[in-house]
């Protein structure tokens, strides 16, 4: 019952931190005050339907207080640090999120002994039962993952890379249409190792590692490029099969 508790407060925090925040809003509030507590607000909100949904029972409030408070003084700090000490992007990203997972965890420990796990979408889990229901389970965690948070991760990591590099203008140019399509391809690749890994094939992760990297063989002859490829796929994959088997740690824990 634990993990399925705690993987429902990730959820919750996924849909609101990620899905519920439009990228302007992301990218105001590090500067604008307002745009913080719009963000502060609206987080609050689906954070709260999301656990209601999940947990229910009569310590959903403070689990929902206590999240929205943690959630509203980290990114407080972040506002005023990030001013003060100007962090690199990822280094910020990564702490962030450390942040949140410690305030998620922090939650369900204390409130353990006596959560629920009544609210609508875990009624509907015991009801079903079964294997079939908690492959879903898993999968959805799996995708919330390996969408937004981990396309943000990679785009920063690979900003790192080509930023402590100096290879600002350097290498192949791309046009927008490209780098939206490369974008597409990173999703859907995460999605197909999210589901192989899920089912334990990992023989045919390479093969989508393999078909990815014939398509840009061309590309591949020049060294910069190819580097920042490498890279990017790694961190795309590695991002994938972590967020597999993290679901598959929590969900498998089922509450009935």
């Amino acid at each position: 019952m634990f993990g399925f508790a705690l993987a429902s407060v990730f959820i919750a925090h996924v849909v609101a931190d990620f899905y519920a925040q439009s990228d302007e809003l992301a990218n105001a509030k590090l500067e604008n005050a307002r745009a913080l507590i719009a963000h502060c607000i609206s987080y609050a909100l689906v954070f709260g339907v999301c656990a209601i949904l999940f947990l229910g029972g009569s310590l959903v409030g403070w689990v929902v207080l206590v999240g929205c408070a943690g959630h509203a003084a980290i990114d407080v700090a972040k506002f005023f640090l990030q001013r003060q000490f100007k962090f690199k992007q990822l280094t910020a990203f990564v702490a962030d999120q450390a942040a949140h997972v410690a305030i998620c965890t922090a939650i369900i420990v204390a409130c353990s002994n006596g959560l629920e796990l009544s609210g609508p979408i875990t009624w509907v889990v015991c009801a079903l039962g079964g294997e079939v229901c908690a492959r879903g389970a898993e999968l959805i965690l799996a995708l919330l993952i390996v969408g937004k948070p981990s396309e943000i991760l990679v785009s920063l990591i690979l900003a790192a890379v080509q930023s402590a590099g100096g290879e600002e203008g350097q290498g192949i140019a791309e046009s927008p249409a490209v780098l939206r399509a490369g974008r597409w391809i990173g999703i859907l690749e995460r999605i197909i190792v999210v589901v192989m890994t899920l089912w334990n094939e990992f023989g045919a992760i390479a093969f989508v590692l393999t078909a990815k990297s014939i398509a840009r063989f061309d590309l591949l002859k020049d060294q910069s490029f190819a580097e920042r490829y490498l890279i990017g796929t790694l961190a795309s994959a590695a991002a994938a099969i972590l967020a597999a088997l993290l679901a598959r740690g929590l969900v498998g824990d089922l509450p009935c």
